[in-house]
């Protein structure tokens, strides 16, 4: 009986063995490592100088309540991420490092997981009795064209995108440990069965899960592969899955999370949670997203969004903008029809539900941004596949079909290696993205701070003040910084920003780094801008109902600005009133840190003792589950009440010899 027609070779899971498939997709591998490495050479962005700073902020990471300090110390999900954060160990374990290490396990990642893919596309064509030497194939060109896509440069030299990637990783060893099961259900070993179901599902989608939120769709990915590809009509292979493992495992937890989804899209409709749509426009925008990643993935270019999509507009309502409706219809109209197609296509139907269902998280109600490429990571894993099949299968015009997929192959080996190649020179990324989207603040913004590090703030000006009359903030706060660089600011740009403040408060991370960094630093030889702080300031303080957050952040600015001005007693009394709003041990530490550099222990050993009136359970409680951890394990380890102690006896020692120093000093005038 022929490898096809055994229906033991549905079992066998693996690495393609057919010597040409498994060399062809060592060489593609091989190719797709070479065409990455430029963008191994770029640094660190953005969100990367958000969270891997917490690999040094206790210290190094080098024993045991180090390590579980730093794994509960992510902020990203409610989850925080802890296996994503965990693998960062691999780089470094402390802070600063040097980004080449990241960026070269971010592609060794990427790498293994085209090698879990082509293991997945094997078993699956197998599943839907593919010739074995066509499912090799399939399997093999399948997992190089996603592996290959130049779409995924933005993923792996983005260091903090591997939170993007691991959930790939155990999804892909969730789908292959699930296959096993079955297979062991069919052939009667039900104990074994229910293990490895039992592991695919709440082992690897744990893991999936606790690497970013969207790995928690691993039950929804395994049904849209079980409809498709297992429970097809006459096949021997649907027999031995138990009722309850279909049930239990797979539907019940996908039907929460569509019914959490649309409880909160219905709930939440009309809320902004901060941002400037609505979840009901959200909802009404992401068809036409979904439309743009595809058209991004079947239109391979150099030159894509990367990281800025915040001039991507919100659809706020079926008629505007236009294709608001045509994309909803495109959407579902694909869904209904692949659900239709999936027992005469299933490789099809497959990718399509696969892809839509990737999508349920990061593209639906949930109030995320609108549009992040890399957000198409896992959802894309199957859409090459069913390429790959008709490209690889043998009879009419075989040689043809090939030559066209070694095409393909070689159009995204050359575009991924130009765009690698961009990400390495991070001033070129920057103007690029800057030219491209020139409606994007952040695209701007980003372009007019590297002209001013490249000490052409002239640049930067030319760039912002045509801008200046636009809403967006950071185009008034990055052209202070570049008329600062050139000598003075302009009252224009002043007031501007001074509207802009008080419209948006310090609540935005944006406007309180700004301001902080301002009055943390030293005198400016841009006097203008040093005499506008106290208006910036109260500008802030006149944004209405102020949150606790904001009043606490408001009060560290008055005590910043006040050490600024050399005012030692208004900075203690400014940040002792912050801790009437929230009170946080590590800016409670920092700012004595601060007061005993500027103004003494005796003044810093004052905000010291003012904090340690309250137990430091007392703390301002975290917002989300895996910060609230954090801090339980902070506060358990006695984190703080050491360091305070340790800073306090230390303060009391420099606070006597400064007291003996200067009763040595005056000691001869007594005599």
């Amino acid at each position: 009986m022929a490898d096809s027609e055994n229906p033991h070779t549905l079992i066998r899971p693996g690495f393609p063995r057919s010597r040409r498939s498994e060399i062809a997709f060592i060489v593609l591998l091989a190719l797709t490592a070479i065409c990455f490495l430029p963008a191994l050479q770029g640094g660190f962005l953005f969100d990367d100088f958000a969270n891997l700073p917490t690999l040094g902020r206790f210290g190094p990471v080098s024993d045991w309540p180090a390590l579980l300090r730093y794994v509960t110390s992510g902020i990203a999900d409610p989850t925080g991420r802890p296996v994503s954060t965990l693998s960062f160990l691999i780089d470094a374990r402390n802070w600063p490092a040097e980004p080449y290490p990241f960026k070269r396990t971010n592609l060794l990642i990427h790498l293994f997981n085209g090698v879990l893919l082509a293991c997945v596309l094997l078993q699956s064509g197998r599943r839907i009795n593919l010739g074995e030497s066509h499912a090799r194939a399939a399997a093999a060109f399948g997992a190089a064209l996603w592996c290959l896509h130049p779409l995924w440069v933005s993923t792996v030299a983005y260091v903090i995108q591997r939170h993007a990637m691991l959930p790939v990783t155990f999804v892909l060893v969730g789908i292959l440990v699930w296959h096993r099961a079955c297979d062991a259900f069919r052939s009667g070993a039900m104990r074994r069965g229910w293990s490895l179901a039992l592991i695919s599902v709440l082992v690897c989608g744990l893991l999936a899960g606790l690497s970013k939120a969207n790995g928690f769709l691993l039950p929804a990915l395994l049904l849209v592969l079980q409809t498709c590809l297992v429970d097809r009509p006459g096949e021997r292979q649907n027999q031995g899955l138990p009722v309850l493992a279909r049930v239990g495992l797979l539907w019940v937890p996908s039907t929460a999370i569509v019914l959490w989804l649309a409880w909160f899209g219905i709930w939440h409709w009309s809320d902004t949670f901060g941002r400037p749509w609505s979840v009901g426009q959200r909802l009404l925008t992401e068809p036409r997203v979904l439309v743009d990643y595809v058209w991004l993935m079947v239109r391979p270019v150099v030159h894509s969004r990367g990281l800025f999509a915040d001039d991507f507009a919100a659809s706020t309502s079926l008629w505007s903008p236009a294709t608001t409706v045509p994309a909803l219809v495109v959407v579902v109209g694909s869904a209904i029809a692949a659900w239709c197609i999936r027992h005469s296509r299933p490789a099809l139907a497959a990718s399509v539900l696969f892809f839509l269902c990737g999508h349920l998280v990061e593209s639906t109600s949930y109030p995320l941004e609108l549009y992040f490429e890399h957000r198409n990571y896992l959802p894309a894993l199957f859409l090459g596949w069913p390429v790959a099949i008709w490209l690889t299968a043998p009879g009419k015009s075989a040689r043809l079909r090939t030559a066209a997929l070694l095409v393909l192959l070689g159009v995204f080996a050359l575009v991924t290696h130009a765009r690698a190649t961009l990400w390495s020179d991070p001033d070129r990324l920057g103007m690029a993205w800057a030219n491209d989207y020139p409606k994007s603040a952040r695209a701007q913004a980003y372009a007019s701070a590297l002209e001013l590090d490249t000490g052409h703030p002239e640049r930067a000006v030319a760039r912002l003040r045509p801008r200046l009359n636009d809403t967006e903030i950071q185009y008034a706060l990055n052209l202070i910084d570049a008329e600062c660089a050139m000598g003075s600011v302009r009252g224009e740009t002043l007031e501007a920003a001074t509207a802009a403040i008080e419209a948006d408060g310090v609540g935005k991370d944006l406007v309180h780094n700004w301001m902080r960094d301002k009055f943390e630093g030293p005198v400016l030889q841009c006097h203008s801008l040093d005499a506008a702080f106290k208006t910036l300031l109260s500008a802030a303080q006149r944004h209405p109902s102020p949150t606790a957050l904001e009043s606490n952040r408001l009060s560290q600015l008055e005590g910043l600005l006040a050490l600024h001005r050399g005012q030692c007693q208004a900075a203690l009394s400014a940040f002792n009133k912050g801790l009437d709003f929230e009170r946080h041990a590590s800016q409670a530490f920092g700012q004595a840190g601060m007061l005993a550099t500027r103004c003494g222990p005796i003044v810093s050993l004052s905000h010291v003792r003012q904090y340690r009136l309250h137990p430091f359970a007392d703390d301002t409680p975290a917002k989300t589950g895996m910060q609230r951890v954090h801090q339980q394990v902070v506060l358990g380890q006695r984190y703080w009440e050491n360091e305070f102690a340790r800073l306090d006896a230390l303060l009391q020692t420099e606070a006597a010899a400064k007291r003996d120093s200067a009763v040595e000093g005056h000691a001869p005038a007594d005599m």
